[in-house]
């Protein structure tokens, strides 16, 4: 559960949440956001943190993904996960490849079967992008980011062994 506080500082303490499993989202327009496990009991608080402690039950869905991702540790790992979905998909089919692909399909003159031959591809790569999509969901949604884990590797069995020189020599037939 995400909850609200605003730190207090004196001329001696700075307050803010103290517990076990407590995750430091982001601090904005004076509140700091931090999730908590649903499970999870927090000891007795600071009164100055305890004053302004609340369930951070009115944000909406898209104010709490921009707060979880503006977490340091959640922003690293939805950083890498992208990275790696990118480096993956290049790693099979680099960009010039994929904007031959697309322009070859989206051309009115290119015929059925050629398009038909590149149907596998975009349905290869559709399965690693909803996959990628679900694991960012997760480091999104669970209070573990830290161990979601991911392996694009899964996809090279059934990745279609459709190349560019195939297509092009399919053109020139």
């Amino acid at each position: 559960m995400i909850y609200k506080y605003q730190k207090i500082s004196d001329a001696y303490t700075d307050y803010t949440l103290v517990g076990e499993n407590v995750v430091e989202l982001a601090t904005i327009n004076g509140w700091s956001y931090v999730m908590i496990p649903d499970n999870a009991t927090l000891p007795t608080q600071p009164r100055h943190v305890q004053d302004t402690l609340a369930l951070a039950d009115d944000l909406t869905a898209e104010q709490i993904t921009a707060i979880k991702a503006a977490c340091p540790g959640i922003a690293h790992q939805l950083t890498k996960i992208n990275q790696d979905v990118n480096a993956y998909i290049l790693s099979h089919y680099d960009a010039g490849t994929q904007n031959s692909f697309n322009g070859l399909y989206a051309k009115r003159s290119t015929p059925d079967a050629l398009r038909d031959l590149l149907d596998p591809v975009w349905t290869w790569i559709e399965s690693v992008m909803m996959y990628y999509y679900a694991k960012k969901a997760e480091i999104l949604e669970t209070h573990d980011y830290s161990n979601v884990t991911w392996d694009f590797g899964q996809f090279d069995a059934t990745k279609p062994s459709i190349a560019l020189s195939g297509i092009i020599a399919a053109l020139a037939a």
